[in-house]
């Protein structure tokens, strides 16, 4: 079942892609920034044809990549272009600017910082092997260096380890950067007791699952579960009782659903479920089996267990309308007939 607090995704967000490729192109700005830097400090105050070239091939490119429609919407895939890109200027620079002893050596951690935020391990381990390999070969055809000797390695572990030391303190601080900045988003989005999605969380869900349901043409139910209250015993904290009922029916829900219904707390005692893709007659078969479940529970009322009861009513679409409101205003109108169904059915005193 989706749980707000189970998300769990490799990819970021829109807004957090946007903010990648604008860190990206600030980044390629600083590289050339530094580069024209060195290149009028270092040499003949002069900079050379073949680096003015590539400054502006690499400068061509990182404007391209910020159209918008640039090898489509993936933004993984335009960030890690964008890595390859930075990463193989730069090589080229090291190749002219001195080669393995080059100072410009430690321009590969834009790059490597970029990809550690962004993109997933794969991606950084081959960005490091690719550093590795272009670090080798500049220097033993750029510098002449013998790479076979102990000498070099030591000289390479010196150059690559740092690296490899920012990229993994970089992509754990981004891990948690990230992961806080998702918990911080759903929690706006969360039941604060049940961490289920909350009322405008399943407004949202059934309006994506209304156009997916237009598109293929394919039925969607909603089950509301209205949960009987729980009374307190005498000196308990009022409502403690309660709120222990509604973690423990959320947690029957998890169990009792699957990963791609969604349930949610809709209002004081009212839970609403929604199952893509199932009509009525599976939406009705889900209600029995969550209405069994609850009543198979218990929680503890002070000293004593009470056996929960809730009461459920189904919503098919578009019978009983398209609309998150639409739907539940149809099974809650159920709901009270079939409670009323009851009361008339008890036999008078």
């Amino acid at each position: 079942m989706k749980i707000l607090g189970d998300r769990r995704s490799a990819d970021v967000t829109s807004s957090e892609a946007t903010l990648l490729i604008r860190s990206a192109a600030l980044a390629d700005c600083l590289a050339l920034v530094i580069v024209t830097l060195y290149e009028l400090t270092a040499g003949d105050r002069v900079i050379r044809g073949s680096v003015v070239i590539a400054m502006i091939a690499f400068a061509a490119v990182s404007l391209v990549a910020r159209v918008p429609r640039f090898l489509g919407r993936a933004p993984d895939t335009k960030l890690y272009v964008r890595a390859m890109a930075t990463t193989s200027f730069i090589a080229f620079i090291v190749w002219h600017a001195g080669g393995a002893t080059s100072p410009l050596v430690s321009l590969y951690l834009l790059p490597i910082v970029l990809t550690a935020l962004a993109l997933s391990t794969v991606h950084l381990v081959v960005l490091l092997l690719l550093i590795t390999a272009l670090y080798v070969f500049t220097a033993r055809y750029g510098s002449g260096l013998d790479v076979t000797t102990a000498a070099f390695a030591a000289r390479l572990f010196s150059a690559v380890g740092p690296f490899v030391v920012v990229a993994w303190l970089t992509s754990e601080l981004g891990r948690q950067l990230l992961a806080a900045r998702r918990r911080e988003r759903d929690s706006a989005h969360a039941d604060p007791i049940t961490g289920l999605a909350n009322r405008a969380t399943f407004g949202e869900a059934v309006d994506v699952e209304r156009h997916r349901a237009s598109r293929d043409s394919r039925p969607y139910a909603v089950v509301l579960v209205e949960l009987e209250p729980t009374p307190s015993e005498p000196g308990e904290h009022p409502g403690a009782a309660m709120a222990a009922a509604l973690k423990l029916v959320a947690s029957v829900l998890q169990r009792a659903l699957r990963d791609t219904d969604l349930a949610a707390r809709t209002d004081e005692h009212t839970f609403a479920v929604l199952l893509a893709g199932a009509g009525g007659e599976a939406a009705q078969t889900v209600s029995n089996r969550i209405r069994h479940a609850v009543y198979a529970a218990t929680v503890q009322v002070g000293s004593r267990m009470v056996r929960m009861q809730a009461q459920c009513a189904v919503a098919e679409a578009p019978a009983d309308g398209t609309l998150a409101d639409e739907l539940l205003a149809a099974a809650a109108k159920r709901l009270r007939e079939d409670q009323q169904r009851r009361l008339s059915a008890l036999p008078l005193p």
